[in-house]
């Protein structure tokens, strides 16, 4: 199983780069310097990573990912929330492209030119929710504590000298290993 940090790097950069290609916003914010400030050692990542690279992902500094996602998170909102309509009707890519009949966009469109907002849909939205599988099998591996235990538990993370709470829904959990 790879670890959280290479689907959080994958999906979120992801989105970011699709709000960059699909929704006119500009860059992506990865390249304001996310990579530093995070502590990921690699740029982003995309179908096809070898193995061998996703396997060592780590994020660095929980904290200033979560800025990064919320960042990308905010700007995709803000783009959707400007875009006319036209664009979202716009062919997807810029030049028509024969789909793979195993690729998740075909399932969508079939033999069909992709639009920009099936193109959002399949890479952006429906990529997310999938990976959301990803992240709630790894949960599933997690130490727990029981619903009566209120006294929080920690782990030394293995990349670095503070502890992470491995413990607590919405709490801040290890994605370094």
């Amino acid at each position: 199983m790879l670890s959280i940090a290479f689907t959080l790097l994958h999906v979120v950069g992801n989105e970011d780069r699709g709000a960059e290609l699909y929704l006119d916003a500009g860059p992506t914010l990865w390249s304001a310097g996310w990579r530093e400030r995070t502590g990921v050692r690699m740029d982003l990542i995309g179908r096809g990573t070898p193995m061998e690279t996703a396997e060592q992902v780590r994020i660095g500094d929980l904290d200033a990912w979560r800025e990064y996602q919320t960042a990308v998170f905010a700007r995709t909102e803000r783009a959707l929330a400007s875009l006319p309509v036209s664009r979202l009707e716009a062919p997807g890519f810029a030049t028509p492209r024969k789909l793979d009949e195993n690729q998740f966009l075909y399932a969508l469109v079939g033999d069909r030119d992709p639009r920009v907002i099936d193109v959002v849909e399949a890479f952006m939205c429906a990529h997310a929710t999938r990976h959301l599988g990803e992240l709630e099998h790894a949960r599933a591996h997690w130490p727990r504590r029981s619903h009566v235990e209120r006294r929080p538990r920690a782990r030394a993370c293995p990349c670095s000298t503070r502890s992470a709470d491995w413990i607590g829904r919405g709490r801040a959990v290890c994605c370094t290993e």
